[in-house]
Formats: C-alpha cells, structure tokens, sequence
C-alpha cells in the first residue's frame, strides 16, 4: 500500500510525504523541523523513520528546516547538483549532512525516483516521479511558471499527481504586491495560476491519472476552496469529474492521505 500526504503547503511552507511498505521519505522540507516531526507523528510516522529527503529546489519555503532536521535524522539529501551545491555553499546544512547530487534518478529506500526540469527562477528545479514496489507512480511538480510539455509528458499514466495550483489572478491583481513581483508570479518562471492547474489536470485525466493533490497555494493571493472549484468546474467541463478524486493540501495542516 502507497500512502501520500501534504504536512503543509503554501507559500509559508511545504513538505510533502510518501509512504510505501517500510520506506517513507520526504520531498522537502520547508516550515520547521518541529512542524514536521509532530506532523508525521500523528500519522503514526517515527520521524527517524524516515529513509531521506528529496528537494525541488533551494528556495527557502522549500528547505528551511533541513539545518536542524538533519542534525537529528542524519539521513540522505537528494536534489539537482545546483540546489545541493547551494545548500552546502550557504550553510543551509550541517556539518556532515549526507548530500547526494542527482542527474537523472536515484533510490529511496524502496522506492524509486525520477526527476524532469521545471520552469521557475531557482538555480535548476525539478519535479519528480516516483515508482513505489507495489507498482504505483505518483507525480509531483510544484513551483513550475508553465505547464510544459514534458511536465505533462512526465507525469501523465501517474497513479496520483500532487500539482500546484498557486494564485487567482484577480487576487493577486489586487493585492497590492509590486508590480515587478506581479510580473515574477505570472511569468513562464514564476508560478501555476488556478487555471493552469485545472487545464494540465484535464489533460493529466486524459492520460489516465485519477488522483490529483492541489498544491503550494500561496498564502495571500489564493484560497483553498478556489483552487478546488476552479479544478473541478474544468473536470466537470470534460466530463471527468466522476473519474477523479480531487484535494487540495491546507496551507498550514496535513492534508487529507491518498491511498493507492
């Protein structure tokens, strides 16, 4: 049995875990090491459980806990070589900490990755595929400005894709943020507005996938409820919404778990 769960995912924060047999591993892990350790405990998780960590990018909403994590859970750090190369570079890690740069792929325990470039303004992000022992392929691919075709490539036939879904563009039009960041945010390396999100699951639906975790809504410029409506309005439009089983991650709590 695969199990995926969100611990929390904004803006503010994200980490996100899956759990499969005895492996269960992290894709980042930003927020608070305190944050995370109470998060897996209450899904019945030993933090020193955990079989490594697997990064989209250096961003600190997405690594901010691994200084002190690590000092506790001295387990494997998995990212691009320019992601692990800046956490080294600005201390981001201790001494010692077990950093394994990646091209291609690699292995967590059990369970198998393999990573696919994204569009965002970091040194080198990435999203992932996972292939768990019992068979099942999840996809993940947060921070990416477009819905590129080897993003869809990548994580089409996933059994579960977690999938950002960051801004309402009314909301951010509004929200007073300066224009240059405004221009960040929409750019092809910024972030997936809700209706980018909902178009890429349409045609992830199409590829087969029945699960889908909306992802790292932003904290001032998105609602939870509004990311759900606006992907499930497109999955209705389709005639998909009966095939799918649609969440999205609170910003500031665990999500609901997906079993597969």
């Amino acid at each position: 049995m695969t199990e995926i769960f969100t611990l929390f995912s904004s803006s503010a924060g994200n980490c996100t875990a899956i759990k499969s047999g005895e492996t269960v591993l992290l894709v980042d892990a930003g927020g608070s090491c305190r944050r995370i350790t109470c998060c897996l405990k209450e899904h019945g998780i030993d933090p020193h459980a955990l079989a490594g960590i697997v990064l989209t990018h250096e961003h600190s909403d997405h690594v901010s806990a691994l200084r002190v994590l690590l000092k506790s859970l001295p387990i494997p750090v998995f990212g691009t070589f320019s992601t692990i190369n800046f956490l080294a570079d600005n201390d981001l890690v201790p001494p010692g900490a077990q950093l394994c740069p990646v091209a291609a792929g690699g292995m967590v325990g059990d369970i198998a990755f393999d990573l696919f470039p994204t569009q965002h303004d970091a040194g080198d992000t990435c999203g992932y595929t996972f292939c768990t022992p019992d068979g099942k392929k999840i996809g993940f691919a947060t921070d990416l400005g477009r819905f590129t075709g080897i993003v869809a490539e990548s994580l089409s036939g996933s059994d579960a894709v977690v999938l950002e879904s960051n801004y309402d563009p009314h909301m951010l039009e509004v929200s007073g943020y300066p224009y240059p960041l405004i221009r960040r945010i929409k750019g092809e390396y910024g972030h997936l507005s809700n209706e980018d999100c909902a178009a890429g699951c349409v045609q992830l639906l199409q590829s087969g996938v029945r699960h889908f975790l909306l992802a790292h809504t932003s904290k001032q410029n998105n609602l939870e409820q509004l990311a759900y409506q606006t992907t499930l309005a497109a999955l209705e439009g389709c005639g998909g919404a009966g095939q799918a089983q649609l969440e999205v991650a609170p910003k500031f709590g665990c999500s609901p778990v997906i079993v597969l």
